[in-house]
């Protein structure tokens, strides 16, 4: 399909010629590798177009990460976004038309190479630079289809060496879509709070993105309530002090440093709990009593009996058991019911290459969304 692409481009006459661009360097395939697997391990479409359009946000990617993020996709219009929102970040725009096999359509593959051809004569003309002037009162607006935030002391968080105490932080650009929803959704209050409590609760955040998601709210007391809910989610916990400045009430204040300074971080004692595994040697033992079974409904009832009892299968060793039986039914029903005995849940969507048909793999995603 790529020649047929080539073609096409020469027919129309199209020159690849040296850019210059801001993005030189690709992220490293370890990291990218990383993501790619938490946007391959998504069920939901329109979250996965979500994770990724995020990524081309935040980072630099060479072509051949932004084929490999479009084959991710589900249909033509979510890879066409993707790929138009990854353009602007890719270090080798010469060799853009690679991405264009990820497309099932020729109509799809016009219309982003019209794009492209645009975004090029447009990086060829004179840059003027366009720097939003903040316009607000004292809450984050969009203007001119950017977000703005009111012009706070933000740390920075490059260099810092201080007390950490999670993970690494979100990416600046997920920030800006959590903000941009709660502004273009016109969620109340309250809905914008238990938002951000919500988000809080599974990621981790530098001290001027939980500053900056504190300024969707005009009201003081919301964004005391932003702050204080953070003092345990954020990362470079030792400038979070800066929090305050997104009040100005001093009693507020006062609320806050109280909360964040008598903290106490309070360390139980590690219990160690034994692992939960099935042997190789327990393993082989199970795939040995499903294989002398002569029928498969014998066969499905040994195998539910081995799955109640080790309770601890990974993914790979459930693949193996599934490969034994024959019928697309009955590898079905046993992928359903192993989920539960399942430790390595997260890597669960792999069950679905052991089917034949479509139907099947809809079917354990649909089981797998209702279960999650």
């Amino acid at each position: 399909m790529k020649k047929n692409y080539l073609v096409i481009l020469v027919a129309l006459g199209v020159s690849i010629k040296a850019f210059t661009q801001n993005c030189t360097t690709p992220m490293s395939n370890s990291m990218f590798q990383q993501r790619l697997n938490q946007i391959n391990g998504t069920f939901d479409a329109t979250y996965r177009y979500t994770q990724a359009r995020n990524l081309a946000q935040g980072n630099c990617l060479n072509t051949w990460q932004v084929k490999q993020v479009a084959l991710a996709l589900n249909s033509d219009y979510d890879k066409l976004e993707f790929c138009k929102i990854a353009f602007a970040n890719t270090t080798d725009k010469d060799n853009f038309y690679d991405v264009y096999d990820a497309f099932a359509f020729f109509s799809t593959v016009f219309r982003l190479h019209d794009f492209v051809t645009q975004a090029r004569q447009q990086m060829l003309q004179p840059i003027t630079p366009n720097v939003p002037v903040y316009t607000g009162s004292n809450t984050a607006i969009i203007q001119n289809n950017m977000i703005v935030y009111p012009p706070l002391p933000y740390p920075e968080v490059n260099g810092y060496i201080g007390i950490t105490q999670c993970n690494m932080p979100v990416s600046d650009a997920a920030v800006n879509g959590h903000v941009q929803h709660m502004l273009v959704s016109n969620l109340p209050a309250q809905g914008r709070l238990d938002y951000i409590r919500t988000v809080m609760n599974t990621n981790c955040f530098t001290t001027a993105q939980i500053m900056r998601l504190a300024t969707v709210f005009s009201m003081e007391t919301y964004r005391l309530e932003v702050i204080k809910y953070g003092i345990q989610r954020v990362y470079d916990k030792g400038n979070y002090e800066y929090a305050k400045f997104v009040l100005t009430s001093q009693p507020l204040i006062n609320d806050f440093l109280n909360a964040l300074f008598e903290t106490q971080v309070i360390t139980s004692p590690v219990v160690v709990q034994p692992t939960c595994t099935v042997s190789n040697a327990d393993y082989n033992q199970v795939k040995s009593s499903i294989e002398k079974e002569r029928f498969a409904n014998t066969k499905v009832s040994v195998a539910k009996q081995a799955f109640q009892a080790k309770k601890c299968f990974t993914v790979e060793q459930i693949i193996g058991i599934l490969q034994l039986f024959a019928f697309e039914d009955n590898k079905l029903d046993l992928a359903k019911f192993a989920y539960d005995y399942c430790i390595d849940k997260e890597n669960y969507y792999r069950v679905n290459d052991v089917f034949t048909f479509s139907a099947s793999k809809d079917e354990l995603n649909r089981f797998l969304q209702g279960r999650r």
